[in-house]
């Protein structure tokens, strides 16, 4: 529950993650950042006094969605296990701290600065940390804030940094890598010309809500050993992120069900189709079957579902590996080429995963 004056708001989304920044050689920074989203409400507003009157005005209300974020991070001393928060208690007294991080910010009509701040890691519980985050907004308003935050990893941006390697060698003085797997990566071009490579690591033992997205209606269980070896059936090899998903829910329905595009057009995931099942067709039948039917290419390996009944699916051929297209079926395939239904929607797995929403 989020309380913000005389209001109270339901939780939507709230997350937690570290985020490992270098631009050079000289200049690193690992902070943590929490990010609460709320559901639409009711806020109550006070009218000022009547001068005229001495007296006030009835409070009046309008619906908003705030948001309570600190999105530029703030470092945490002694802790190099991300497990290791329960009873972490971080305060300020002032917009910033001594540190010159600033206690954080809340979003109703604007973003207004929190004046006055307590971050409370109450307990841990798998992948999610109970927090209290209290506090006074712009030296006015009170705040209160009491849920679990879901940890989802560790965001990375590097101009320094070219290779996993590399990556795990400057955390190491921050953060336990060996509790981590890097699940994506991807690289972009600053205005100035400069190279920039990011990733996005996970805890090795969290489930696949650290994407903050729950599948339900999985299929029989399976391990990533198995998911390699019904791979190996194909001749194929899936991208880590892709197997280590497998090895936790094989198929299901996500929760967060609709991907929209760049170009504002919306996609919606009916389920994830399992590595291996006892009542339906699996990838591994399906890409069978759809390879001896001739009406796809080789690269393409089908993963899920359109409601429309088109297809997701990711490549496995080296000049876009581990990207998904979706591939619209409502065509004559023995006339029409798959190549021209066939369309890039993201650069990777877990990020297509990321970007699924519930409306």
């Amino acid at each position: 529950m989020f309380k913000l004056g005389k209001s109270e708001f339901k939780i939507k989304n709230a997350d937690l993650h570290a985020a490992f920044t270098t631009w050079d050689d000289e200049e690193i920074e690992f902070v943590w950042c929490i990010d609460i989203e709320m559901e639409e409400g009711k806020l109550i507003l006070d009218d000022e006094e009547d001068e005229g009157e001495g007296n006030f005005e009835d409070d009046y209300e309008d619906i908003v969605s705030p948001s309570l974020y600190h999105e530029n991070g703030f470092r945490i001393d002694d802790v190099h296990s991300w497990k290791e928060l329960e009873g972490v208690i971080l305060e300020w007294e002032d917009r910033e701290n001594d540190n010159g991080e600033d206690a954080g910010y809340i979003y109703t009509f604007e973003h207004d600065a929190i004046t006055e701040g307590k971050i409370e890691f109450l307990k841990r519980n798998g992948n999610k940390y109970l927090v209290r985050w209290s506090g006074m907004v712009e030296d006015e308003i009170p705040f209160e804030f009491e849920g679990e935050l879901n940890f989802s990893g560790i965001l990375v941006d590097s101009a320094s940094i070219s290779n996993q390697e590399e990556l795990k060698s400057a955390m190491m003085q921050f953060i336990d890598m060996e509790e981590f797997k890097c699940v994506s990566e991807s690289s972009y071009d600053k205005d100035d010309g400069e190279r920039h490579n990011t990733w996005r690591c996970v805890p090795k033992d969290a489930n696949w809500e650290v994407m903050n997205n729950i599948i339900s209606n999985s299929d029989i269980k399976v391990t990533e050993e198995k998911v390699n070896e019904l791979l190996n059936k194909l001749k194929v090899q899936f991208p880590e992120e892709i197997v280590s998903f497998y090895g936790m829910y094989n198929g299901g329905e996500p929760s967060k069900y609709i991907f929209t595009d760049k170009d504002g057009d919306e996609y919606i995931i009916q389920s994830f189709i399992p590595i291996l099942s006892n009542t339906k067709k699996d990838i591994v039948q399906l890409t069978q079957d759809f390879r001896n039917d001739r009406v796809i290419e080789k690269w393409f390996i089908p993963l899920a579902y359109e409601a429309g009944g088109h297809i997701f699916g990711v490549s496995v051929r080296s000049k876009d590996y581990g990207k998904i297209f979706y591939w619209n079926t409502d065509y004559d395939y023995y006339s029409e080429k798959f190549e021209d239904h066939v369309f890039l929607l993201e650069d990777s797995f877990s990020v297509f995963l990321e970007n699924l929403s519930d409306d």
